[in-house]
């Protein structure tokens, strides 16, 4: 059904949408929507939309503007529209400058970098340009703590960052290589190489792609001491100096990986103790 279905970033929506439909007296005194504004959700629904994919997948901020009940008015018409509609779009072009930016590279060699900016309290990301390195992230007038993450890199937090009405906070980072994988061999198209831990790829949003094991997300300060996510498996132990010795959480019980099997792969659970495959 037509259900309010806010976003994480629905206040900022909302204002946003205010400050254009305040300017607007047709649209702001709109008999059927108060104040001039509704959430699309609550008014009717649709699959698809590119709003909703655009705010999920690219980070940006989409609204529609209904201005007319006629999709074809006359032309008579559109110098009225033209003055109710011109310091709102102004207005909307302007509230794209509140917020923070800036660009986010590697400390050592100041490589741009493809990176994710969250921030504290709002559960959405923003990814910054996989070319030239600069994110945009609009945000209400306020303080906000803000997190820079990385694939490879140790991710950074910054706190009390103040935004103003109308202005940009130049927020430029630098981030520091993780010592998780120390000593990892760059092989090329994204793909590292380790002694005691073989192929794997660096993805967005902390996830590795392992050669064998597939997607797993570490959690981890250093190579000794690496907890790890599978979707099969759960959270299970290891580093470098026990694998492919693994300690798996649940069912709980010592594991040893046949190094190079996938598609199943087969460990010996020292439990049971018998051989199972993933």
């Amino acid at each position: 059904g037509d259900v309010d279905s806010p976003t994480p970033d629905d206040a900022l929506f909302e204002a946003v949408s205010h400050e254009y439909a305040v300017r607007n007296p047709p649209l702001y005194q709109n008999p059927e929507f108060p104040g001039g504004i509704v959430n699309g959700a609550a008014w009717y629904t649709i699959s698809g939309g590119l709003q909703d994919w655009n705010y999920r997948y690219a980070g940006c901020n989409n609204v529609t503007i209904e201005v007319s009940n006629s999709g074809r008015p006359a032309e008579s018409e559109l110098p009225e529209y033209w003055n109710n509609n011109r310091e709102s779009m102004l207005s909307f072009l302007e509230a794209a400058r509140t917020g923070i930016g800036g660009t986010i590279r590697a400390e050592a060699t100041s490589n741009l970098l493809y990176a994710t900016v969250g921030v504290e309290g709002i559960d959405h990301l923003v990814v910054s340009d996989r070319h030239a390195g600069d994110y945009c992230r609009m945000l209400l007038p306020g303080t906000y703590n803000v997190v820079v993450s990385a694939p490879g890199y140790q991710s950074k937090r910054i706190t009390q960052v103040t935004v103003t009405l109308g202005q940009t906070t130049r927020l430029d980072v630098s981030l520091s290589p993780s010592t998780l994988w120390a000593g990892a061999t760059d092989m090329g198209n994204g793909w590292r190489w380790l002694g005691w831990f073989g192929f794997f790829a660096d993805s967005n949003g902390g996830w590795i792609y392992h050669l064998s094991h597939g997607w797993m997300y570490p959690y981890g300060t250093s190579p000794t001491n690496i907890w790890f996510w599978t979707a099969d498996m759960g959270w299970i132990w290891s580093g470098d100096a026990i694998y492919p010795f693994m300690y798996r959480k649940q069912p709980p019980g010592w594991l040893w990986y046949q190094r190079e099997s996938r598609a199943p792969r087969w460990f010996y659970n020292y439990s049971t103790p018998a051989w199972e495959s993933h």
